[in-house]
């Protein structure tokens, strides 16, 4: 049994040198510090979040669901948008971004069916300001939203 025995420890030893050498070779492509975690490149770098589509969209959704709420439900959907969006200047987006397209649509609509471009320039105006003074709430949650949020310690 003696040789089986000795056979069996140099296989073991074999074994662990070749786990220890691929261990080392592993971690020396790494930073590592004893008793620490394993750092990365990418540790400290600030990741984008939020986006405007989704700050639109969930101030879109929020508005259809609290209209019944005057100030309110304006301003908790604006807020909710705002912290979609990611910061303040991506929220002032997500609020005038739909009222402007909402102004454009409607004045060529009017346009189309009027078939005097007058008309739609004017229905399109129209349009603009009952947008703009609808989204006074919504913009002012989306920007106390968008300044809330955490940048990851910046």
């Amino acid at each position: 049994m003696g040789a089986v025995d000795e056979l069996t420890r140099a296989l073991v030893t074999e074994a662990v040198r070749d786990t220890m050498t691929a261990e080392r070779t592993l971690l020396a492509g790494r930073q590592h510090q004893p008793g620490g975690s394993v750092a990365t490149s990418t540790m400290n770098q600030p990741t984008k979040r939020g986006s405007i589509l989704s700050a639109m969209g969930w101030m879109f959704l929020l508005e259809i669901l609290l209209f019944w709420i005057p100030f309110v439900g304006s301003f908790i959907a604006g807020f909710v948008g705002g912290r979609k969006a990611g910061d303040g200047g991506s929220a002032v987006v997500a609020v005038f971004l739909p009222v402007i397209v909402f102004s454009i649509l409607l004045g060529g609509l009017a346009t189309v069916v009027s078939t005097i471009p007058l008309v739609g320039l004017f229905a399109g105006l129209g349009g603009f300001a009952f947008a703009a003074i609808h989204a006074g709430p919504l913009l002012f949650g989306a920007i106390v939203g968008g300044l809330t949020v955490d940048r990851g310690g910046t």
